[in-house]
């Protein structure tokens, strides 16, 4: 991007002058504005934070609507030069818009499939877990109960067919999820119109008919485990007990059951999961699965890892009586097994008290809790060759999606293993170092409880049991419960710590603080009897122990979230959105390919609208006429006369100005260094006074500069300076504000009497005193350009003096330069050393 020194002069009324100069301060004020929303965006991009969609949207809409001010801006400095940019930013904008406004599309498919026809490919349209099933069914051939999913499309129809889509994104379009009775509020009403809504005949149908041909293979008395499936779920999110499950659901119940499941899709607990996790409110399709209930004698959970131990050569297996909902929601402690992957052996167990289980109702609907036997209640809830079944089924699991997994089963009657659910198992690698703390300071207050979720946290207890708790559950506090629960990702966004003293590390709660890279312990026993609301505490949930007030050994090392949001959609989408955003293609503002068309990105815009704007201010007191505008004579004892324009606020008001007069940070510092009086000049050559002469004589327009005028427009943190100093011709241009990364320090330097080989030289010797200041240089025969940038105020009014010695050391210096060649760093290095000492 060049600029033109030598331009015809153009008429401007100190008004319009003020109007360009206030533009200029606008643009660069926006150019920082966006710069701070680019900046933040790129922060969240990293994975390392929860944000929603719809922050992303509000800052993008933000950042559009600045950056066309800056092209407004930019234009009416430049008198329309750059109106092309405006095509540049719509095409931009388009494609931006268009990565904001996709919705994932719900595929067309049935509106129910059996299981027999489903495989991992189909997650799109049955969702993870129905997805899974169908894969271990049929590619594994595992056992998995009977049963078929419900499509992600009939989910899609439903609410098509009742016109609910519209009402649904109109509600959630007002949620703020940190507003806790809000969001229960607007999670009540859809979930209302969810339930009262009729499901449409079509799929009512079907769905009766795919029951009819289980019943007529499976028998008349069969029941349902009815369970969410939605996109996303079991893939690289948990959805771990956000949604509802209805068990022991009979054929007239099944449509009932389907509703209220769907309805679950928009719960409290499960809108601050999608938020949280940066999924779309409006985005997920619920599929449902229908799966035929096993009579469970025993439940469990198997992680095909350790997700806290440094080898993987181990799985855990947990089991319970009865059902499984009470291992996943940390209702009972279960028993654990540990089994080595190599030999088969079970290198650990642990048998815990389990007095309570969960079984299927009598009547066909519903379950029910019954006490456990004392003899059973403390016996293995699964023997040796189970044990061993579940091992080599879990192992063939893991190896076919090669990564650990978190797999639920369950054992009939008959102790047949049924596989019900498999899901990617989160690893979070942190453990405080097991450094000893000074019980003496620091009294332990739980010690061998059970790692969820590795980690340390420090902050006030806070008891949580009911919905007024977790609304109320401060930012920062550590929970204390008395039994894990998935409704308990309500506050992970605020807690630092969950402390449990019942709890499964096998259950949802345990799955999702990982998830969220929440340090988690379970079975503390105490923690509600021994600590109270308020109380400072240290979690080390790696190790299993509390200490009270802050154990400084455990936060030797820093502890932090590292990617934990990194596959979620907001994530994604923020990427593609910053392809169009943040790359910065013009970097040199000397290069030729600094322009328009090497614009690719919003940020290129900024850049070069920047640059710019920068080089329109700086052409302006070229343009400008002293004769034909009202500009003021300084008064001065310098020897050269210098004409000022106030842009704003660089000069008291006074009839008669004098440098007493002026305010302007730039001008000031600038004009302290043309006052220096102990710069030496060197004493001007025999040869160096005929070049000039002669080079005078055979270029007239040279005499003309003679002639003409010095005009500096000012601010008070502005200052743009056109000096003529026999034949050379100097502009020194800042900006001087309370934001260093806005100041910058431009000077440009052209022209002389001498020949050009002695102009040259002086040109080389002021390129190298900037160089020793830290300016970027750019010299071009007898031209510099050169560009100081980020200046400190202090920086800023040292350089500017050093300038303003410059302007005077240069004066007549292409005639001192003789004809052979010279030590140019003796004079730099000379005229360095005065200024310091001045």
């Amino acid at each position: 991007m060049r600029i033109n020194l030598l331009k015809e002069k153009t008429s401007f009324d100190t008004v319009v002058l003020q109007q360009k100069y206030t533009d200029y301060l606008r643009l660069l004020s926006n150019n920082d504005l966006v710069l701070r929303i680019m900046a933040e965006l790129k922060e969240k991009s990293s994975g390392d934070e929860a944000f929603e969609i719809g922050y992303l949207r509000l800052n993008a809409e933000a950042m559009l609507t600045i950056i066309k001010k800056i092209i407004i801006r930019l234009n009416r400095l430049a008198e329309n030069k750059y109106t092309g940019l405006n095509g540049i930013y719509d095409t931009l904008k388009e494609n931006i818009n268009r990565i904001l406004s996709q919705k994932k599309d719900v595929p067309f498919d049935e509106l129910v499939r059996f299981y027999e026809d489903i495989t991992a490919e189909n997650s799109n349209s049955v969702g993870g877990k129905n997805a899974q099933l169908g894969e271990i069914k049929n590619r594994l051939g595992l056992t998995v109960p009977a049963g078929f999913a419900v499509t992600a499309y009939a989910y899609k129809f439903f609410l098509e067919n009742n016109n609910l889509e519209q009402e649904i994104e109109k509600l959630l379009s007002g949620l703020d999820i940190n507003d806790f009775e809000s969001t229960v509020k607007i999670s009540l009403q859809i979930q209302d119109m969810i339930r009262n809504s009729p499901l449409p005949q079509q799929l009512v149908q079907t769905i009766e008919d795919h029951y009819k041909k289980l019943a007529d293979t499976y028998g008349n008395n069969i029941t349902f485990s009815v369970r969410s499936s939605a996109a996303g779920e079991s893939t690289e999110f948990s959805f771990a007990g956000q949604y509802v499950t209805a068990l022991n659901v009979d054929r007239k119940d099944i449509m009932k059951a389907y509703k209220d499941v769907v309805a679950s899709r928009f719960s409290p607990r499960a809108l601050f999961y999608l938020s949280n996790r940066g999924f779309r409110l409006d985005d997920i399709a619920m599929s449902v699965g229908c799966m035929i209930m096993v009579r469970a004698r025993s439940s469990g959970v198997i992680h095909t890892i350790n997700p806290f131990a440094k080898n993987q050569d181990s799985i855990i297996i947990n089991a319970i009586w009865g059902l499984g909902k009470y291992i996943v929601e940390g209702d009972i402690v279960p028993d654990l097994f540990i089994v080595s992957k190599a030999d088969r052996t079970i290198v650990e167990s642990r048998i815990a008290h389990k007095p309570k289980m969960l079984v299927m109702s009598e009547g066909h609907k519903g379950i029910a809790e019954i006490n456990v036997s004392r003899d059973a209640a403390d016996k293995p809830s699964i023997h040796a060759e189970q044990i061993r079944e579940l091992t080599d089924f879990a192992l063939k699991i893991e190896q076919h999606y090669r990564r650990p997994q978190i797999i639920e089963w369950a054992c009939d009657e008959h102790d047949s293993v049924f596989i019900l659910q498999t899901t990617p198992l989160g690893i979070f690698e942190h453990t405080a170092p097991d450094v000893h703390i000074d019980t003496t300071k620091n009294r332990l207050l739980i010690s061998n409880a059970e790692t969820a979720s590795s980690g340390i946290g420090y902050g006030p207890a806070f008891f949580v049991d009911t919905d007024e708790d977790i609304s109320r559950f401060p930012n920062g506090g550590i929970a204390v419960v008395r039994h894990s629960s998935p409704k308990f990702v309500s506050i992970m966004n605020r807690a630092k710590a969950i402390v449990a003293d019942i709890g499964s590390p096998t259950g949802h709660m345990a799955t999702l603080a990982r998830e969220f890279q929440i340090p988690a312990i379970v079975n503390a026993h105490n923690a509600v009897a021994d600590m109270t609301n308020g109380m400072m505490v240290s979690v080390d949930a790696g190790h299993g122990r509390v200490y009270e007030g802050y154990a400084e050994g455990l936060f030797g090392q820093p502890y932090s979230k590292k990617g934990i949001f990194k596959d979620t959609p907001a994530l994604m989408m923020m990427n593609k959105f910053l392809e169009y955003v943040t790359p910065l293609n013009l970097i040199d503002p000397y290069s030729p390919d600094f322009t328009m068309e090497s614009i690719h990105t919003m940020h290129d815009i900024i850049r070069f609208a920047h640059q710019a704007s920068m080089n329109e201010m700086f052409l302006i007191a070229q343009n400008v006429s002293v004769d034909k505008i009202s500009a003021i004579k300084l008064k001065t004892p310098a020897r050269f006369e210098v004409y000022i324009i106030d842009l704003g606020g660089g000069l008291k008001n006074e009839k008669e100005i004098s440098e007493a007069s002026v305010t302007s940070i730039p001008f000031l510092s600038f004009w302290s260094g043309i006052k220096k009086e102990n710069i030496s000049v060197r004493p001007v050559s025999k040869d160096g006074f005929v070049s000039v002469v002669m080079n005078t004589m055979a270029n007239p327009q040279l005499q003309e500069r003679l002639y003409e005028k010095n005009l500096a427009l000012i601010s008070n943190e502005y200052m743009n300076f056109n000096i003529r100093m026999g034949y050379h011709i100097s502009t020194i241009e800042g900006l001087c504000t309370k934001e260093p990364n806005d100041n910058y320090i431009r000077f440009v330097f052209q022209g002389g009497g001498a020949d050009s080989d002695r102009r040259i030289k002086r040109a080389r010797l002021i390129a190298m005193i900037l160089q020793k200041y830290q300016f970027y240089v750019k010299q071009t025969d007898d031209i510099v350009r050169a560009i100081c940038t980020k200046c400190e105020q202090k920086k800023f009014e040292d350089v500017m003096g050093m300038l303003g010695r410059l302007t005077i050391y240069t004066k007549q210096l292409d005639m001192v330069m003789p004809d052979n060649r010279v030590a140019l760093e003796d004079y730099a290095g000379a005229f360095i050393k005065e200024t310091i000492q001045s």
